[in-house]
């Protein structure tokens, strides 16, 4: 269960490959909502989900692997993702690099606080009612929002 363990495989995997696809060993950090990775933690904030391990691998992050993504750990996440500040109980409050005293946003809050860090060029995150937007403006980034039905919420939620 250890991501940063498996990022190294990973990347070792992708120097043995003789393939070269776009993002070829990129590291990346997946928020930890909607983005199971099987076998693998995913607790989406929750106390309740803190032992959960994915069974399946969601079809947004085989399209991230497939690009040669390193993923080497999972970002903060307020609980189920139901928040406009990324403060859970579970993993405590994730702060703003720029200012501890400003939030980062939320959901996507731990994503975009790790990019502003520069702790990865990029990470992943949701944006149902604006948040990738939100965390990427309280962090100083900018967000992208994929256009609705450009990705999947399989095998969770539909093959839409």
């Amino acid at each position: 269960d250890d991501l940063f363990e498996h990022g190294r495989a990973q990347a070792a995997d992708l120097d043995a490959d003789s393939r070269k696809s776009p993002l070829h060993g990129v590291p990346f950090l997946l928020k930890d909502l909607d983005a199971s990775l099987a076998g693998t933690r995913e607790a989406m904030g929750s106390r309740a989900l803190r032992t959960y391990v994915a069974t399946e691998t969601a079809w947004i992050v085989d399209r991230y692997l497939s690009a040669g993504l390193v993923v080497f750990g999972k970002t903060n996440t307020p609980e189920w993702g139901n928040h406009c500040t990324t403060e859970p109980s579970l993993f405590g409050p994730t702060v703003n690099p720029w200012s501890p005293s400003i939030t980062p946003g939320g959901s996507s809050g731990g994503s975009a606080s790790a990019v502003a860090a520069g702790v990865v060029p990029a990470a992943s995150g949701g944006d149902g009612t604006g948040s990738i937007r939100v965390p990427a403006s309280c962090c100083g980034l900018v967000g992208l929002k994929p256009r609705r039905g450009r990705s999947s919420f399989a095998p969770g939620a539909g093959h839409s």
